[in-house]
């Protein structure tokens, strides 16, 4: 069922700009910073009260991939193709850096606790402590892996990491190590916030959803394209999925959506590129290649709140801790803030 066309537009709270290309966009733990990563490597830290510049970061010289903010502290992950880790404080010095010894880092991922950051480097899986401290390192993947995630609320810790021929899940204090097994490449990986369901996106334009108790797998297909897109809601109720010109938001209650209808949103603006569910309730953004930025709200048949435009393209959101500012960014390096719910 496809969105109503009617909506306000939202007018900017402030704008801010990268050089090149965002690859990664977040607000710090406290709200007050805001974190935007250019491809070419370097690094904006704005205030995200006026989008005012904190700190202009070196980031990493051949390009930075991936930014990650410490649950509970003002510190700033950062990957990069130079094979190197990062640590910045929020006002931007640089805390420690740590060579990992392969030609480039893919992902980053914190436990929730901010105890442990995992790192996606070539076919292997390193673990630091929030000092920079090796912790663990994993054996080889099949292949580069090239998304990875903790699992919330877990005992032991434990961490899925995309590769070839399905997820390996990581309990490295263990040394243990099982798959889910699936014949292609998985692309990115997503938990739901209770920890009960897996997602992945996967290069053959199909999402898989583990219950990763049981070890169940449901396989959605007819994707347009590859799917990169995931976002969990508050709740674990709700997986939205892109893959495409639409966004298919599948009702993961009970049995989870077999034999369920998703509900679709059309945003009519070209490819979906980036989605991102609010903080604490159902709100969706939804950015496209086409430059629409749009919000929706409710379940089932969702209503469209706000609209925008960034004409570059949609490159990536980001939600503000407490819901109420959402910030996009484009393909030229644009950072935009608009309200997005309650008063600031």
């Amino acid at each position: 069922m496809s969105d109503v066309t009617a909506a306000p537009t939202s007018p900017a709270l402030w704008t801010a700009a990268v050089d090149d290309h965002v690859v990664g966009l977040g607000w710090s733990p406290s709200g007050a910073t805001v974190a935007a990563a250019s491809i070419g490597g370097p690094i904006l830290l704005a205030s995200a009260e006026r989008g005012e510049t904190v700190a202009d970061l070196s980031g990493h010289g051949l390009g930075t991939t991936s930014i990650a903010w410490r649950p509970g502290a003002g510190e700033l992950a950062s990957g990069g193709q130079d094979g190197c880790v990062r640590l910045w404080g929020e006002s931007g010095e640089l805390l420690w850096e740590v060579e990992l010894g392969s030609a480039w880092v893919e992902a980053l991922s914190w436990t929730t606790d901010g105890k442990r950051l995992a790192i996606a480097a070539g076919r292997k899986v390193c673990v630091l402590d929030p000092a920079g401290r090796e912790q663990h390192v994993s054996t080889e993947h099949p292949s580069t892996v090239l998304d990875l995630g903790w699992r919330p609320g877990a005992r032991d810790l434990e961490l899925g990491a995309a590769t070839y021929g399905g997820v390996r899940m990581w309990r490295p204090a263990r040394g243990e190590t099982r798959t889910l097994t699936w014949k292609g490449s998985v692309l990115r990986v997503a938990w739901s916030p209770d920890g009960a369901w897996l997602a992945t996106g996967d290069q053959d334009a199909t999402v898989h959803l583990w219950r990763i108790e049981r070890g169940e797998d449901m396989m959605m297909s007819g994707f347009e394209t590859k799917v990169v897109e995931l976002t969990w809601d508050a709740t674990s109720r709700y997986l939205a999925t892109g893959g495409g010109d639409s966004v298919a938001v599948w009702d993961c209650s009970g049995k989870g959506p077999a034999g369920r209808t998703p509900a679709m949103l059309l945003p009519e603006a070209g490819k979906v590129t980036t989605l991102a569910f609010a903080p604490e309730d159902t709100r969706l953004a939804v950015g496209t290649a086409g430059g629409r930025l749009a919000v929706y709200e409710g379940t089932g048949r969702r209503r469209l709140r706000f609209e925008a435009e960034l004409p570059a393209g949609v490159a990536a959101v980001a939600w503000s801790p407490d819901g109420t500012v959402l910030t996009a960014a484009d393909a030229v390096g644009a950072v935009v803030a608009f309200a997005a719910g309650g008063e600031r």
